[in-house]
């Protein structure tokens, strides 16, 4: 290998590597302006759930009262005010069910191992 070919690979390796920095200070430029976005703005969407290809249902809070929406491509429609909403996270309360059954089923063979 000469020094001409050793040269080039070192700088492919180093246009390379500042290639993706630039791309990473890009990508964080636009994560910071899209969450800055979002901030103190009065209407919250909480949840979305998809129905179908174009149809969703929208939980939000706008003036510290939750609503229910449907929003589809062509109209947006009010279902029912919500007064009083308590918020569950599901994936912690999975993960905690899922851990609980895991416990009781290791228990359970190790008293059931000890009986015999």
């Amino acid at each position: 290998m000469t020094v001409y070919e050793f040269l080039s690979v070192l700088g492919l390796i180093i246009l390379f590597i500042v290639f993706f920095y630039i791309v990473y200070l890009t990508t964080t430029f636009i994560g910071k302006i899209n969450k800055n976005y979002n901030i103190n703005k009065n209407i919250k969407i909480i949840e979305k759930v998809p129905i179908s290809n174009n149809m969703f249902l929208l939980l939000i809070e706008l003036d510290n009262k939750n609503y229910l929406i449907s929003v589809s491509k062509d109209s947006i429609s009010l279902i029912d005010k919500i007064d009083d909403l308590t918020l569950i996270d599901s994936n912690k309360k999975n993960v905690d069910e899922k851990f609980n059954n895991i416990l009781l089923s290791k228990i359970r063979k190790t008293i059931n191992n000890k009986e015999k």
